[in-house]
Protein backbone atom coordinates (compact mmCIF):
# COMPACT_ATOMS: atom_id res chain seq x y z
CA UNK A 1 0.00 0.00 0.00
CA UNK A 2 2.81 2.41 0.72
CA UNK A 3 4.73 1.86 -2.37
CA UNK A 4 1.16 2.37 -4.22
CA UNK A 5 0.66 5.72 -2.64
CA UNK A 6 4.30 6.61 -3.21
CA UNK A 7 4.24 5.85 -6.84
CA UNK A 8 0.85 6.46 -7.94
CA UNK A 9 -1.39 9.80 -7.95
CA UNK A 10 -4.25 7.24 -6.36
CA UNK A 11 -3.09 8.33 -2.93
CA UNK A 12 -3.61 12.02 -3.39
CA UNK A 13 -6.65 14.44 -3.31
CA UNK A 14 -8.56 15.86 -6.42
CA UNK A 15 -9.23 19.57 -6.17
CA UNK A 16 -10.41 21.41 -9.02
CA UNK A 17 -11.36 25.24 -9.26
CA UNK A 18 -14.08 25.71 -11.15
CA UNK A 19 -14.34 29.29 -11.34
CA UNK A 20 -13.80 32.77 -8.85
CA UNK A 21 -14.56 31.35 -6.15
CA UNK A 22 -15.83 27.45 -6.06
CA UNK A 23 -13.63 24.92 -5.49
CA UNK A 24 -14.44 21.00 -6.01
CA UNK A 25 -12.74 18.25 -3.76
CA UNK A 26 -12.66 14.71 -3.89
CA UNK A 27 -10.87 13.02 -1.38
CA UNK A 28 -8.02 10.34 -2.42
CA UNK A 29 -8.87 7.34 -4.24
CA UNK A 30 -7.43 5.41 -1.29
CA UNK A 31 -8.14 4.94 2.28
CA UNK A 32 -4.52 6.09 4.07
CA UNK A 33 -3.50 6.39 7.34
CA UNK A 34 -3.11 10.45 8.50
CA UNK A 35 0.97 9.94 8.73
CA UNK A 36 0.76 9.50 4.62
CA UNK A 37 -2.38 11.58 3.68
CA UNK A 38 -1.06 14.73 6.37
CA UNK A 39 0.77 16.18 3.52
CA UNK A 40 -1.38 15.85 0.27
CA UNK A 41 -4.10 16.48 2.33
CA UNK A 42 -2.49 20.19 3.83
CA UNK A 43 -1.79 21.02 0.63
CA UNK A 44 -5.10 20.48 -1.15
CA UNK A 45 -6.85 22.43 1.59
CA UNK A 46 -4.50 25.41 1.48
CA UNK A 47 -5.61 25.97 -2.07
CA UNK A 48 -9.22 25.23 -1.35
CA UNK A 49 -9.17 28.13 1.08
CA UNK A 50 -8.91 30.72 -1.09
CA UNK A 51 -12.46 29.88 -2.50
CA UNK A 52 -15.10 31.00 -0.78
CA UNK A 53 -17.43 27.91 -1.79
CA UNK A 54 -16.11 24.54 -1.66
CA UNK A 55 -18.05 21.31 -2.74
CA UNK A 56 -17.07 17.79 -1.21
CA UNK A 57 -17.62 15.04 -3.67
CA UNK A 58 -18.18 11.85 -1.90
CA UNK A 59 -20.06 9.72 -4.39
CA UNK A 60 -17.36 7.52 -4.80
CA UNK A 61 -15.58 7.78 -0.92
CA UNK A 62 -14.59 4.27 1.08
CA UNK A 63 -14.05 3.65 4.68
CA UNK A 64 -11.81 6.18 6.01
CA UNK A 65 -8.84 6.18 8.81
CA UNK A 66 -10.25 7.73 11.27
CA UNK A 67 -7.73 10.28 12.48
CA UNK A 68 -7.43 10.99 8.55
CA UNK A 69 -11.03 12.29 8.90
CA UNK A 70 -10.75 14.24 12.23
CA UNK A 71 -8.03 15.83 10.29
CA UNK A 72 -9.77 17.16 7.44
Amino acid sequence: MRRDFDTSPGGTPRLELLGPGVAVGEPAPMPLPLEWAAEPLSAALTLASRARALIVDLRSDRPRDPDTVAFV
